[in-house]
């Protein structure tokens, strides 16, 4: 990082700002990191979302829109919540691990 903190100054302190949010994958459990690498699942919400609007066409007024995508987010929690096969489960998480630990190169800085 030295190298470029003449030449790239901006681009560093913009790097080292995000770091943090960056590495923020890495307070979860080892087998939850790979699949949080993908946001295939907040896609497939958006895909429902709009299948299911696009059936009713036109509403009656913005209170309708909103009771229909409310519930269908209600809906899919649920499902998230009580599915045998679920994307990431909690059941097998490990203790909280310091974020020393977690984040070795913010602090080798």
């Amino acid at each position: 990082m030295r190298q470029f903190q003449g030449r790239f100054a901006k681009a560093r302190e913009i790097f080292e700002a995000g770091i943090d949010d960056v590495l923020s994958y890495l307070h979860y459990p080892p087998p939850h990191r790979t699949r949080l690498s993908s946001n295939n699942p907040i896609e497939r919400l958006n895909q429902e979302i709009r299948r299911r609007t696009r059936v009713v066409g036109i509403f009656p007024h913005r209170g309708a829109c909103l009771r229909l995508i409310g519930m269908l987010l209600v809906e899919m929690h649920e499902d998230w919540l009580t599915d045998d096969k679920a994307y990431l489960t909690f059941d097998d998480a490990p203790a909280e691990e310091s974020p020393a630990k977690l984040v070795p190169m913010a602090a080798a800085q």
